[in-house]
């Protein structure tokens, strides 16, 4: 067996970064080394350049730990309110699930999802889109038609769904922001399209596309995290919307 050999490298011959790294890991290995070698505060050199006196350790560690506190409460705090709003909002949600519960024609899904969805989300604009056949389909034919599977910014942007997932970004062709939102396309900073899957769930057989716009560039920007609520109000409109078509066949 071949044995390893260790070189040995003295501290002196050490660059500057590597004794301090040195260092740092000897104290984290033996934190109380300072309490068992009191000798070594002696050759310690404390002094501070702004105050011009010598600041102890303990008053340094004690300045630090309240630094780390001040930290912790406001991620604490943090926390806090993240959590009183996604509970707030989730009874929001709730609420929106009943109104869609009660709903039995098409066009009340769409008059719930547009007066709550903002209120919801803090957005301006909601637009729907879908080739779904449905009952009342002479007032709804801007938003469910079969031609709409043959324009190009609708399937460019189903073909982008096909994992089911919600999209969200803030860098979008114009040409599919003027078809998903006509006049207002031009103030539309940030845009999370949501897929409209039936039962089946199969993100594939998508039959339509929630749309929320938002003028605010950050609101839905790439790599957007918490996207659960969007996929399950689309979700729930998806299947509401499906029951009405099927129960009106």
């Amino acid at each position: 067996m071949t044995k390893t050999k260790t070189t040995k490298v003295k501290i002196s011959e050490m660059s500057q970064s590597d004794q301090t790294r040195a260092l740092a890991a000897l104290l984290k290995a033996q934190p109380d080394i300072l309490q068992r070698e009191p000798k070594l505060l002696e050759i310690l050199d404390l002094d501070d350049p702004q105050e011009g006196n010598v600041t102890s350790l303990a008053s340094r560690q004690s300045e630090r730990l309240k630094d780390e506190l001040t930290k912790n409460k406001r991620r604490t705090q943090d926390l806090l309110d993240n959590a009183k709003h996604y509970d707030q909002l989730t009874n929001k949600i709730y609420d929106l699930i009943y109104d869609l519960m009660a709903c039995s024609k098409s066009e009340e899904v769409i008059d719930v999802i547009a007066a709550r969805s903002p209120h919801l989300f803090n957005i301006e604009f909601v637009e729907i889109r879908g080739t779904l056949g449905l009952d009342d389909t002479d007032n709804l034919s801007d938003f469910f038609n079969n031609d709409i599977a043959k324009d190009n910014a609708y399937k460019h942007v189903i073909e982008r769904l096909a994992q089911g997932k919600c999209l969200c970004s803030d860098r979008f062709p114009d040409s599919v922001l003027k078809y998903f939102f006509t006049d207002h396309s031009t103030e539309i900073k940030s845009v999370a399209f949501i897929p409209l899957i039936g039962r089946d769930n199969n993100p594939k057989n998508a039959f339509g596309i929630l749309t929320y716009g938002s003028k605010e560039k950050s609101k839905f920007s790439s790599g957007l995290r918490g996207t659960v609520h969007l996929e399950r109000i689309g979700k729930i409109t998806a299947l509401t919307l499906e029951r009405i078509s099927k129960q009106a066949q």
